[in-house]
């Protein structure tokens, strides 16, 4: 079940870095438990910044909230990501989902460099999805 608000904002920094004020998020709940989330920040009409979490596989109603907040509601046309170069399976899901490298950060992370990944409307394959 899709759930909003700062508890799945909360969860998912918990992970994946400090939760700050007034994050927005979105999460899918399995038998009572998050099983994934992510939350979205510094929203400029153009981009934002998202995090995610996934202790489990959500379903496709998931990514499609996911990008019918970002793209259709919000008008993105792009969203950023920041992954830690040691986290393959954060990279991984990202360029499975569409994510593309647009820069290395060396140094900039806790293990290692960061990754900036963006994910272009355009090649967002959850956008598609609803069309078939």
């Amino acid at each position: 079940m899709i759930i909003v608000g700062e508890n799945v904002a909360r969860w998912v920094m918990d992970k994946a870095g400090h939760y700050v004020n007034d994050m927005k998020a979105i999460g899918w709940e399995k038998d009572g438990n998050l099983i994934a989330g992510a939350t979205f920040e510094n929203y400029t009409s153009r981009n934002m910044i998202v995090h995610q979490r996934m202790d489990g596989s959500p379903p496709r109603a998931f990514w499609f909230a996911f990008a019918d907040y970002s793209y259709n509601q919000l008008g993105c046309l792009r969203v950023t990501g920041l992954v830690e170069s040691t986290n393959e399976k954060a990279l991984k899901l990202n360029k499975h989902i569409g994510f593309e490298v647009e820069a290395t950060l060396k140094d900039a992370g806790k293990e290692g460099d960061l990754i900036v990944m963006v994910l272009w409307r355009d090649n967002c394959r959850f956008l598609n999805w609803g069309k078939k």
